[in-house]
């Protein structure tokens, strides 16, 4: 989800040329991304297209550092493997 997320950042980026505003994407992709059988009303479906609006709007915020942090968490365990290799061969 996070690429796709990624991926309508960039195209709400180009509204101007391609018609395609946060709320434009929201409406078209948030029932698919946020579906269930129990959110049926209209008034459900309008939380959800939200939502989904919110998530591309934010994106740089919400999502974007979670994943350098998971890269930074990453990183550190690939040091605390190497410092562990050390400590063993050693």
């Amino acid at each position: 989800m996070d690429l796709l997320i990624e991926f309508l950042t960039k195209v709400a980026k180009h509204s101007e040329v391609n018609l395609m505003t946060v709320k434009n994407l929201g409406i078209a992709f948030g029932n698919s991304l946020m579906w269930s059988v129990a959110l049926l009303t209209p008034e459900l479906a309008n939380r959800q297209n939200k939502a989904t609006e919110m998530l591309i709007q934010h994106y740089d915020a919400l999502l974007k550092e979670e994943n350098s942090l998971t890269n930074n968490n990453n990183t550190n365990k690939d040091e605390n493997v190497v410092q562990t290799e050390q400590t063993i061969n050693n």
